[in-house]
């Protein structure tokens, strides 16, 4: 869904910023330096600036969003897919929170990045 939104919303610019949490198995893995890499040797990006919270410090504007669907979520009765997106549609009156899933390909296309690019990159070690 990353990838996605990158190649959607980069209108050309050759410099990324990313902050991220310091959650170690969602930021500071293989594949997700791998995926940074690989936006650089394909051109995407000219340079990739990998930035950190201090710990403790981990809150962003946007989990304020997910409180809210998280909030309602916990009142709502869930049976499938449709329910979750109905939560996620509601939680935000200001329509901050939007939805994006697979739905057979017609949503995104969603790619096996780990499998993918562990062809071309080394593991780095202790990461």
């Amino acid at each position: 869904m990353i990838f996605d939104k990158i190649k959607k919303l980069n209108k050309g610019k050759k410099h990324l910023k990313i902050t991220c949490d310091n959650a170690g198995g969602q930021n500071k893995n293989n594949v997700t330096i791998w995926f940074y890499l690989y936006l650089i040797i394909c051109d995407y990006y000219k340079s990739i600036e990998l930035n950190f919270m201090i710990p403790k410090h981990t809150k962003f504007k946007y989990n304020g969003n997910f409180e809210m669907i998280k909030k309602l979520y916990r009142r709502t009765r869930v049976d499938c897919l449709n329910h979750v997106v109905e939560i996620i549609k509601k939680s935000s009156p200001a329509g901050l929170n939007k939805v994006q899933y697979y739905e057979d390909g017609k949503g995104f296309q969603y790619l096996d990045i780990k499998a993918i690019l562990e062809i071309y990159f080394k593991k780095l070690l202790n990461i």
